[in-house]
């Protein structure tokens, strides 16, 4: 299984993204076929929220992130 964040920040112009950045960052754990996991997002490290649920199934899931609300954002990927 493979997770793949796409992260785009920029100025919108039109609905298109100038002078933007774009990166991709993947989680791919190690574990049965079945186990669930939490995607989360946080800014301070101590304050945890779930974005989206996953199961590990083999697959890739994506995930788009345009503009996200903080310049400090934090990401993980946790078995439930």
């Amino acid at each position: 299984m493979t997770v793949r964040m796409w992260l785009t920040m920029g100025n919108q112009v039109n609905n298109h993204f100038v002078q933007s950045y774009q990166n991709s960052f993947n989680w791919s754990p190690t574990s049965p076929a079945g186990t669930q996991f939490a995607f989360q997002t946080s800014t301070n490290l101590i304050n945890w929220d779930i974005i989206f649920s996953v199961t590990n199934n083999g697959s890739v899931s994506t995930y788009l992130n345009y503009s996200p609300s903080s310049k400090s954002r934090f990401y993980r990927l946790v078995p439930q």
